[in-house]
């Protein structure tokens, strides 16, 4: 019976022993694959990414680092400016939308927009060279707002009503359903349309060589010496030197200049634009078309779009202790010129955060009337009063 209890253990402590050895062995595999596992990861940091795929999405959309201005390099695109004293080389565009959404970024924060470090272009856009008194009233629509969804229907309702256009650009930013969710996020819109046509249209003229026969089968349009008198005149001449060097203007029904400039001189079109005004008032030739003289120009349509990604996540402060910071800056310029006249189109808006400085405790005026005092009555018209009178003692007057 001892034996029989005696085997029983021994065959128990047997059997312990084997799952002990057992449990040990996948202990050990389990910690040898981790280690694996961790040494690929430092090797290779692709792993880290697509193991971290779990982790939350705030995560993974956290805003980008602030990209640093673009270096200024002339690859044959078309460089989008925000305004006219912004350097330019090779193909360059400008217009006035960025700046007027700008202009009420500035108003409701309360000042010029300072960075650290700065930025060239803010620099430049606070300047504020170009408003809307710079523009008919009938031709842009600019406002702002908190960032909601009825920010963006109000917009859409306006440019419906005042232009027939809807935006290309307002579904590029994230819109709040309510004024509490939008918080400061306010967004800055302008857009600009200009329809301008010649009162006689130019001549198609044969297609040509561009930059000494870099570029061929050029569309032009014109007058040849045999064009019709009423489309020559059309043609103003603002300064001529020689014909690599001289400056015109096209008149047009609604009364824009159009002025094109030959080989222009300065490194910004601000620059460019008083030089050619300064040659002008110097200029004492001829102003018109003489019948030996003839006149062409390239047809022009492009259709561009300008992320200023250098400004995203940059944050700023005021003259008056404002702070922000600015989310997106998008820009559009769309035009078409040829015999008959033209068409430009564009839109630009800013998405920021605005933080307003605490203002100081304001002191009460309190304007009464309670002492000796001079009344003047004055058609509003006029600059001098028909009437006035000194009040010293009131009794004689009540």
């Amino acid at each position: 019976m001892k034996n029989r209890k005696k085997e029983k253990m021994s065959k128990l402590k047997k059997r312990l022993i084997t799952i002990l050895i057992v449990i040990a062995f996948i202990l050990l595999a389990i910690f040898i694959q981790r280690l694996i596992y961790h040494k690929i990861d430092e090797e290779n940091p692709v792993s880290k990414v697509q193991n971290n795929a779990s982790e939350p999405a705030a995560e993974e959309n956290k805003t980008e680092e602030p990209k640093e201005e673009k270096e200024l390099v002339d690859d044959g695109e078309i460089k989008v400016v925000p305004t006219m004293n912004d350097e330019i080389l090779g193909n360059a565009a400008w217009c006035g939308t960025l700046q007027l959404a700008w202009n009420d970024l500035m108003e409701k924060s309360g000042g010029e927009l300072i960075f650290d470090p700065e930025i060239t272009m803010a620099t430049n856009l606070n300047k504020k060279d170009f408003t809307k008194e710079n523009v008919s009233e009938d031709d842009y629509y600019q406002t702002y707002g908190l960032q909601t969804k009825k920010l963006k229907e109000k917009i859409e309702k306006n440019l419906k009503d005042k232009f027939d256009e809807t935006s290309d650009i307002l579904d590029d930013f994230q819109w709040y359903d309510t004024e509490k969710e939008a918080g400061s996020t306010y967004f800055f819109y302008a857009i600009l349309k200009k329809v301008f046509n010649f009162e006689y249209v130019f001549e198609d003229l044969d297609d040509g060589i561009f930059e000494n026969g870099k570029y061929k089968d050029v569309k032009y349009f014109g007058v040849t010496t045999s064009t019709d008198e009423r489309v020559r005149e059309q043609i103003r001449i603002l300064y001529y030197n020689n014909d690599e060097d001289f400056a015109v203007s096209l008149k047009t029904k609604e009364g824009e200049d159009i002025i094109l400039c030959n080989n222009p001189e300065g490194k910004n079109f601000k620059e460019i634009y008083d030089n050619i005004n300064n040659k002008n008032k110097q200029y004492s030739g001829m102003r018109i078309l003489e019948d030996i003289d003839d006149f062409k120009m390239p047809n022009l349509k492009f259709d561009l779009k300008e992320t200023y990604d250098e400004f995203a996540g940059k944050s700023f402060t005021t003259e008056n202790g404002s702070t922000g910071s600015i989310n997106q800056m998008v820009q559009t310029i769309e035009l078409e010129l040829n015999k008959k006249g033209g068409k430009l189109k564009s839109e630009a808006a800013i998405s920021a955060d605005i933080t307003s400085a605490i203002e100081e405790p304001k002191t009460p005026k309190h304007l009464y009337l309670d002492d000796s005092f001079v009344m003047f009555l004055v058609e509003d018209d006029k600059d001098t009063p028909y009437f006035a009178v000194k009040i010293s003692d009131i009794s004689k007057f009540q």
